[in-house]
């Protein structure tokens, strides 16, 4: 923990002292009294984040939790500062109701760090494992998977993949079990990128070994690239670079690599991300996003060809860049656009806080709302099970629209907008729903989602290891708070541990299955 423990004090000595700078910055350039009001909520969102999760003996006991809630501290209220000021804009950039959204994100993330520390006294008063933990350990869930496995994982996730977009299922509402199967399978594709980082899912200190040839790595990558672009999801690979990035922050924090990470060697590689994610990989996302809107009406192959036309294409990608940079605006009703880079806002965009905050006081009757989302919660359990309570809901209907999307329906009664995908946020769904009582409800709310993404750790000689399901999905654990808000993490409790469970340790026993038949005829050394 030795590593851990430095690179904890180095992260919160300098994020801290940044921030400060950032608030001086940022006054001498707007000074006004909506910045004292962010510099006020940014100052006081991560000192007191960062004051109460960089604490070693917490990482070590807790690390998920500590993560989702310092994941919340970093990007909503360090990094906004950081990345608009980059873009010469005030962190209130574009924001219609700033004042608002400072408010919440104050009294939120206040709640939010009581929860963290009354889950953790709870938890040290009580004994373990429960009968879940023992559970799981009785069907491997935490039992080590070898090289081959992790390999053999990552190509059904591969598989799983092209068969959906073979099928359409990733452009269809109306999708079978089998194909939910499929999809559900699709995430572990990302599984073999793990093995360059083995200490956090083993005991066994043997991440730098090399296990596979690097051009293995290389054709893998280029394969899920290549699907991303049949796909037009742009998220598929930033996930590689995201996952790995947040292992590997996760692993400084628990002491797992060095803390010394400004070598001359790593600085190469930071400059050669940096030089990726500003340059041709964020070309490549403009251009798939010009593309988006014929998703649904050409063959996979052909959407292919239209992203590399647009991507060479300069006039083209200066016309999108044009509309992502809110300069071109189609609905003035509903404007997500905060920061340029589209990669940043994705993991930033305090714009969604304020347009779902702005049409949540717009919407007159919070029982609508109150009822979509009960109903939106109900549709996350398996048909059978509906149809042994009589509920008679329209899952197919409910699911095609998300949170942001009913939220701008109540507000301004446009039902064509249902099926827009808007981003939503905890503040404007929360409020919309339980007005300020949402931050009442976030406190068993989260203690669940605590709770359940603790049964994805497990220890051995005192120290956390993580399972794979877990390491694949850190992405999302770093940026729970920045999706749709209490339906997300009640979508998580209730639906999504479930499956990744189910289908971990269904593929962890088909896996060794094979493994043993492979060693027993001697296709592979012991």
């Amino acid at each position: 923990m030795e590593y851990g423990f430095k690179f904890i004090f180095l992260f919160k000595y300098w994020t801290q002292r940044i921030l400060l700078f950032l608030c001086i910055i940022e006054f001498a350039f707007y000074p006004n009294l909506i910045t004292i009001c962010a510099i006020f909520y940014s100052i006081y969102g991560w000192f007191l984040v960062s004051t109460v999760t960089l604490k070693p003996t917490l990482f070590s006991k807790h690390p998920i939790p500590t993560c989702i809630v310092m994941g919340y501290g970093l990007f909503s209220f360090f990094l906004p500062i950081l990345a608009t000021l980059l873009e010469f804009k005030p962190v209130y950039f574009n924001m219609d109701i700033p004042l608002e959204v400072f408010t919440n994100g104050v009294l939120s993330v206040t709640m939010v760090v009581l929860i963290l520390k009354l889950y953790v006294y709870v938890n040290s008063q009580i004994n373990k494992p429960f009968f879940l933990r023992k559970t799981l350990f009785r069907y491997d869930f935490y039992k080590k998977p070898n090289d081959f496995q992790i390999w053999i994982i990552g190509g059904i996730g591969l598989v799983a993949f092209i068969i959906t977009l073979i099928s359409g299922t990733h452009i269809r509402e109306d999708v079978s079990n089998s194909e939910k199967f499929l999809e559900g399978l699709t995430i572990f594709c990302y599984a073999p990128y793990f093995l360059f980082m083995k200490n956090m899912y083993s005991c066994r200190d043997d991440s730098t070994k090399k296990t596979t040839n690097t051009v293995i790595y290389v054709i893998y990558t280029v394969t899920i690239v290549f699907l991303a672009l049949i796909s037009n999801h742009r998220s598929t690979f930033l996930k590689i670079i995201l996952g790995l990035s947040f292992v590997y922050f996760l692993g400084l924090l628990l002491g797992r690599f060095s803390y010394k990470i400004f070598t001359p060697k790593t600085l190469i590689r930071y400059f050669i991300l940096l030089f990726l994610l500003t340059g041709p990989l964020l070309d490549l996302g403009i251009a798939m996003l010009t593309v988006r809107s014929k998703k649904k009406n050409v063959e996979p192959t052909e959407l292919v060809g239209l992203t590399i036309d647009a991507y060479l294409d300069n006039e083209s990608l200066n016309r999108t860049k044009e509309l992502v940079e809110g300069k071109v605006v189609y609905n003035k009703l509903w404007s997500e656009y905060y920061l340029n880079n589209i990669f940043l806002a994705r993991l930033c965009n305090l714009k969604a806080a304020d347009i779902n905050l702005f049409h949540a006081q717009r919407v007159k009757n919070n029982s609508r709302m109150r009822d979509y989302y009960i109903d939106k919660t109900l549709a996350l359990l398996p048909s059978p099970a509906l149809n042994f309570f009589n509920v008679d809901i329209d899952k197919g209907t409910i699911q095609k629209a998300s949170y942001g999307d009913y939220i701008y329906y109540l507000s301004t009664g446009d039902s064509l907008g249902l099926e827009s995908k808007r981003q939503s946020h905890l503040y404007g769904a929360g409020f919309a729903t339980f007005g300020f009582g949402y931050l009442i409800i976030l406190i068993p709310v989260l203690f669940c989602l605590f709770g359940v993404m603790e049964l994805f750790v497990f220890e051995i000689n005192h120290k956390k290891y993580f399972t794979i399901p877990l390491l694949i999905l850190m992405p999302m654990m770093f940026t729970f708070f920045n999706y749709e808000g209490l339906y997300t993490f009640t979508n998580f409790i209730l639906r999504g541990s479930i499956e990744k469970i189910l289908l971990y340790i269904l593929l962890f026993k088909f896996t060794m299955l094979l493994y043993n038949i492979a060693k027993s005829t001697k296709f592979i050394n012991s």
